[in-house]
């Protein structure tokens, strides 16, 4: 038997994947399930800033014993979310072969075969399904037809001090910019929009506080982007010149689409995935799952992004139906008409029924 044997793989164990794995094995105790990651558990949380989230802890709890001593009300900061999740890893011997970067998913007759680099040695796995769960903060959003310069980064950042900064994007993570870094520096915040864009409370009233308190440390621009820069000068599109900026942080958000996905047959419409009610992909057995199968608005024309959503019940019930449906399928085969199906048996009521007539039609 192939140790490297899989009934299921979860790629990714971010907060969605671990969750999957719980559920799975719930479902399916009997199963062989594994959590693949590139990095230590939790990769993509333990390279976010340590902010406060701006989710309360209600929104982002796990099936845990300790649940039941958490402030329902408590925003909890990246590194307190670190801790609790590795808490639901150790609570529930979830399987995670850390260090486990997969760089190839290939199709095969009974699922898939799957390649990974550890530390500069290839390990080979085979899976009858697959379930993506990598997140998507790797893949953020670039600037389009503009050469940025060595003093542009994509990163946030929340310890500059006594810097003059340009901050481009109107969302959270801008506001989390703005909310560290504007008591000591000098921020020039350039947005597209007519004003920023947030949908939590808690990070609406802390960002008003520190812009009230330190307004005279912000200069807004908005309606308008980025023509080019100039050395540490940014010129925008109506020929405004913001000079000697030290940093530029460019914060416009992130997308599911990977090239590397893309490279496996993932299928990507407006950069998202495709994929069906099932949350499974254009590829046979191939699930998505939380923020990597994030939903393109066409009415509003943005993307509605997936975010933890505690490991976001309905997207891992409909894939472990779906899972079921399919192994139905392969113990019975349905698609050939069974005798019931060619004679249907007539319902108790109709045969008595049909009796009473006969009866009375011989009187």
């Amino acid at each position: 038997m192939n140790k490297n044997k899989f009934k299921i793989t979860i790629i990714g164990s971010g907060p969605n994947g671990i969750n999957a794995y719980y559920k799975l094995k719930l479902n399916f105790p009997n199963w062989k399930i594994l959590c693949l990651e590139k990095g230590l558990s939790l990769n993509n949380l333990r390279h976010y800033p340590d902010v406060l989230w701006h989710s309360d802890i209600k929104n982002l709890v796990l099936p845990s014993k300790v649940n039941t001593y958490l402030k329902e009300s408590h925003q909890p900061s990246s590194s307190e979310l670190v801790k609790y999740y590795s808490y639901f890893i150790k609570e529930h011997n979830i399987l995670i072969n850390e260090f486990n970067d997969v760089f190839s998913l290939k199709k095969i007759k009974n699922g898939f075969h799957i390649k990974v680099n550890n530390n500069g040695k290839e390990i080979e796995y085979e899976s009858d399904y697959v379930i993506l769960s990598t997140g998507f903060y790797t893949n953020k959003n670039l600037l389009q037809n503009i050469e940025i310069n060595k003093n542009c980064t994509y990163q946030l950042k929340t310890d500059y001090s006594g810097k003059r900064l340009a901050l481009v994007g109107g969302g959270n993570s801008a506001a989390d910019f703005i909310i560290h870094n504007l008591k000591d520096n000098k921020i020039f915040w350039i947005i597209k929009k007519q004003t920023w864009d947030s949908i939590y409370f808690n990070i609406d009233y802390k960002f008003k506080e520190i812009v009230e308190e330190y307004k005279h440390n912000l200069v807004l621009y908005n309606n308008t982007k980025i023509q080019k820069f100039q050395s540490k000068t940014i010129i925008l599109t109506d020929n405004t010149k913001i000079e000697n900026i030290d940093f530029t942080t460019i914060l416009i958000g992130y997308k599911p689409y990977s090239d590397l996905l893309k490279k496996w047959g993932v299928k990507f419409v407006n950069n998202c995935i495709v994929k069906n009610e099932n949350n499974e992909t254009n590829i046979k057995n191939l699930f998505c799952l939380g923020s990597v199968a994030s939903n393109w608005n066409t009415l509003e024309n943005r993307l509605n992004q997936t975010f933890v959503n505690n490991g976001n019940e309905d997207q891992i019930n409909h894939i472990i139906q779906s899972i079921f449906k399919k192994e139905s399928d392969l113990i019975f085969n349905f698609n050939r008409p069974s005798f019931n199906d060619l004679f249907p048996k007539k319902n108790l009521i109709e045969k008595i029924i049909s009796k009473i007539k006969k009866y009375v039609s011989k009187k």
